[in-house]
């Protein structure tokens, strides 16, 4: 297998002596002690739109991380920003996704509720979902096309605030804050390196901007070039030997396969195998499989085959983005003033699957169960595979690659100003769209099979299955490219979404005076249209392709918001906040609409202490993609209850063993707009305690409970309830009438070859329809402790000392009312998740250098097979920064100082071996930053 080492040793030398130190601390806004008198300036803070002191807190907690955090974490980019939340807790996919839906788009999950339940904004403002459905279900927005080097800073809020912001703000709320202002023009240069090879970055990125009486202005470039990172550049992913359950367990892939009607293999011979170990580099072996001896003798079944199939993977997506950022203002008056944002980026991301593959089937598509064949070359019945298609017939890997090219395009602009002593208006226009062209090789299954087999020759009267006349060695011959360019093309999705917004806001921080204080009033009034339309390639939606399946989906919706807000001191001590908000969405011939409300408490019974709770109520209007996703299917299997419990009720009540416990059928979907809101609750109360003016500490209580969660009904319940309505009572019983809603609803959504009183052998399954319902209800609650010390110890310097935790405490799921409810946190097959989360970090600032030591833990994850909880891990990145003048300055970053590896599972028997949710396969890592200044243009 091939390695790469690094570009550049001196960076990697370099990077290795200088880097150390700690993070600058998130900064939860709290009772900071002020000076009399002193001047605090007033800003609008993520989760309400009424300014306020910028050190003041809220009822509810707000994080805050800044570019300079950013910086010293080491963190490459917007993904591993929020992937050091303690709040992002779900198990997401992410940049090692190379198939399925969405690749590589980076989605948030706070409190892990799901990332269509966390609001993303940029600005304050929404931007346009991603165009693919997250896992083929939800709408999410994708974070990765937000250049680190415009963010000025990151606000966080946990719970919902719909009341505040409408839709979609039930775990909460994340607010990418990008810069206003650039004094001069400053150039920046980083590249990346990894120790072991494979995945380096450049980044450089030119920030300008200038300003007159009038006027205001900034824009930025930011160019990034990620390489993929290979899993055979990795020597604990580049094989199927890599297994923790040890070599003598697992088998070798089986790449040339010959098996008998029973799926046992026929012995392709060691010679055969032989003419064919020049294959994928030289990996093709004569391999064995237990238990797959012909016969069913138990023994073991021979193959050609290879443990290194998987290498040929990307474990990193290489990623080539253009991002743009500009923002302008004009003050016509000191009271008036014009802007406009935008924001445009494209994003060429490259990943590589596994290598395509084949199996002979009947009907001729993709979706089908595979089916044997009489083979009258052999006069046998056969079934062949081709578990996967060699890199030289593949004619190397860069025809295998898949390709996403995405334009992103957000603009803004409107007038913004103040009248009368204390009131701020500002209303504008927004505009957000994602477009993305989506190229996927897929492997034809009609010509693959036409191909290898031949046409069909009638039907074998003994067998009933389809007679070819297909010699053995057309399977053992490798194909050519040509002939593999023969049954494959690009299958090319082009999908896009937008948004459009008018929005009119009104703020004052004295509405009133009232006996402790100003009255503060926000009012906020806006309307919205969003639009999605996932164009599929219709060959994904009939089966066509072999082992590829899609769903497309197109529609939009309008909205209408009408909100206002109060925060009112009811004493000295304690003030009171609350906000209200009425919102009306119409897609097709449905209107809907929700009124949520938020109000929060805030004592001060001393200067240096705060106690403080909020109660939000939250809504999710449906999905675009649940609402009007069209037709799909896939190949599935379930036990056929209704023949079951009238043929063989003695197999019951699970009815494993009966013969019908494992029926093939094509799976059905297709969107609905007959769907509810989802609806959420969420009540939070903490301390936030400043003894002294550099040490700060908060801990904060959160509870959450999700209802009428949309999912896709489970194809199980629908055959189980099918088997009720039409045998007319349950299994313990009980009468169920076959003429009411429910079940005529679930016998029209399972389709068979024909029923009767009495089921038989030729009333098969062909297909059962599932449909996305309100029905779950998710609850989740825990403890935040945010933790800031900053020390001046005089000529050794300036210490900063930063902690962060989120412990769940409970974490419940309820699909459908009646059942069971599932604990998340003790059920650890289904639910790989960590308890907790935490960071923490030591800062030392020396006169012009500034070092950073980071350090997160993760609470330990289930094991694969669910049985224990297995240890923490922790993670480490170290920075050092230093300023040779005002205008020049390096930093130097050690990411993953001590070469952890993903976490090591024995029972873990499927590929890559680890959870590629919560781990990175890429180890140390190195990068050197330079950054100069330019005072030009001067002001």
């Amino acid at each position: 297998m091939r390695f790469s080492r690094p570009n550049s040793w001196a960076l990697v030398l370099l990077s290795s002596a200088l880097c150390g130190g700690a993070l600058a601390a998130e900064a939860d806004s709290g009772p900071v002690p002020q000076p009399e008198n002193s001047a605090v300036e007033t800003v609008v803070v993520t989760g309400s739109r009424i300014p306020k002191a910028k050190l003041d807190a809220g009822p509810a907690p707000v994080i805050a991380i800044t570019a300079e955090d950013i910086q010293a974490r080491g963190f490459a980019d917007t993904a591993a920003i929020m992937t050091s939340l303690t709040q992002n807790l779900g198990a997401l996919d992410n940049n090692q996704n190379t198939d399925g839906f969405s690749p590589g788009a980076q989605a948030v999950d706070l409190r892990g509720m799901g990332p269509n339940h966390t609001l993303v904004l940029v600005n304050g403002r929404r931007i346009a979902d991603y165009p693919q459905a997250y896992q083929g279900n939800s709408n999410f927005t994708d974070i990765s096309n937000i250049p680190t080097t415009m963010i000025e800073r990151i606000e966080i809020l946990s719970g919902s605030d719909s009341a505040v912001y409408g839709s979609d703000a039930i775990a909460g709320v994340i607010n990418f804050i990008l810069k206003k202002h650039a004094d001069g023009t400053t150039l920046d240069f980083r590249d990346g390196e990894t120790q072991h090879g494979g995945g380096s970055s450049q980044r450089l990125s030119l920030t300008s901007g200038f300003s007159t009486d009038r006027f205001e202005s900034i824009f930025s470039v930011q160019l990034t070039n990620q390489q993929p990172l290979w899993a055979f550049q990795r020597s604990f992913t580049n094989s199927r030997l890599d297994s923790g359950a040890g070599s003598s367990d697992i088998s070798a892939s089986p790449v040339f396969v010959r098996s008998d009607s029973d799926g046992n293999y026929i012995d392709p011979g060691q010679a055969t195998c032989a003419g064919l170990s020049h294959l994928d580099q030289g990996t093709i072996i004569y391999s064995s499989r237990p238990g797959y001896a012909p016969g069913n003798t138990g023994g073991p079944g021979y193959y050609c085959g290879s443990y290194y199939d998987v290498g040929y993977g990307t474990l990193e997506n290489g990623r080539k983005a253009v991002d743009v950022y500009g923002s302008a203002t004009y003050h016509l008056t000191d009271k008036v003033s014009l802007f406009m944002d935008l924001q445009a980026g494209f994003a060429h991301q490259v990943s590589y699957n596994t290598p395509l593959q084949w199996q002979n089937s009947y009907p001729l598509d993709g979706d089908s169960t595979p089916t044997p064949f009489f083979d009258s070359a052999t006069g046998q019945v056969e079934q062949w595979q081709r578990k996967y298609f060699t890199i030289e017939e593949n004619g190397g890997l860069e025809p295998g690659e898949i390709h996403n090219i995405n334009h992103t395009l957000a603009i803004n602009t409107g007038v913004r100003g103040s009248f009368g002593a204390d009131w701020n208006y500002e209303a504008f226009y927004g505009h957000s769209s994602n477009t993305l062209e989506a190229k996927t090789p897929a492997l034809v299954a009609a010509k693959a099979q036409a191909l290898y087999l031949g046409p069909s020759l009638g039907i074998d009267p003994g067998s009933g299955y389809n007679i070819y006349n297909a010699p053995p060695s057309r399977l053992y011959t490798p194909l050519t490219v040509a002939q593999f360019r023969s049954i494959t093309q690009d299958s090319i999705d082009n999908d896009k979404s937008h948004t459009d917004n008018v929005n009119l806001s009104i703020n004052t921080v004295e509405l009133a005076r009232l006996p402790a204080g100003p009255l503060g009033f926000a009012a906020v009034a806006e309307y919205g249209h969003e639009y999605l339309a996932m164009d599929v390639d219709p060959l994904s939606l009939d089966g066509s392709y072999y082992g590829l399946h899609n769903t497309g989906a197109v529609g939009s919706r309008d909205r209408y918001g009408l909100g206002v807000e109060f925060n009112a001191p009811l004493t000295s001590m304690l003030t009171a906040t609350a906000a209200t908000r009425l919102d009306s969405y119409k897609y097709s011939s449905t209107t809907s609409g929700k009124v949520t409300y938020n109000a929060g408490l805030e004592f001060r019974p001393i200067r240096s202490l705060l106690l403080r709770a909020s109660y939000g109520t939250g809504f999710r209007a449906p999905d675009l993609s649940y609402l009007y996703a069209g037709p799909s299917g896939s190949s599935s299997d379930d036990t056929d209850y209704w023949w079951c419990r009238l043929n063989q009720p003695e197999t019951g009540p699970d009815f494993s063993s009966c013969d019908r416990s494992d029926v093939d059928y094509n799976g059905r979907s297709h969107g609905s707009t007959a769907l509810k809101d989802e609806t959420s609750t969420s009540f939070t109360y903490g301390v936030v305690f400043s003894p002294l003016p550099t040490l700060q500490v908060s801990v904060d209580y959160y509870r959450i409970t999700l209802k009428n969660e949309v999912q896709y009904q489970q194809s199980d319940q629908i055959l189980r309830q099918e088997a009720d309505c039409r045998l007319g009572q349950t299994p313990s019983g009980q009468p169920v009438d076959i003429n009411s809603a429910g079940c005529q609803a679930a016998i029209s959504q399972v389709a068979r070859t024909g029923v009767s009183t009495t089921p038989n052998l030729s009333q098969v399954i062909t297909s059962v329809l599932v449909l996305p319902i309100n029905a779950a209800e998710d609850r989740t609650s825990g403890i935040d402790v945010k933790a800031h010390y900053q020390l001046g110890a005089g000529r050794a310097g300036i210490f900063d000392f930063d902690f962060g935790l989120t412990d769940v405490l409970t974490h419940t799921i309820q699909y459908y009312p009646g059942d069971p409810v599932d604990d998340e946190l003790t059920d650890l097959y289904n639910w790989v998740i960590p308890r907790y989360k935490a960071n923490a970090s030591i800062g030392w600032t020396l006169g012009p250098l500034t070092t950073t030591l980071y350090g997160s833990r993760l609470g330990g994850l289930p094991n694969y097979a669910g049985t224990e909880r297995l240890g923490p891990t922790s993670l480490f990145n170290a920075s050092a920064t230093y300023r040779f003048t005002p205008d020049a300055v390096l930093t130097l970053t050690c990411n993953n100082l001590f070469d952890t590896r993903p976490q090591k599972d024995d029972t873990w028997t499927s590929y890559p071996y680890y959870s590629s949710n919560w781990f990175s396969p890429v180890g140390r890592s190195f990068f050197a930053e330079f950054s100069y200044h330019f005072d030009w243009p001067r002001q």
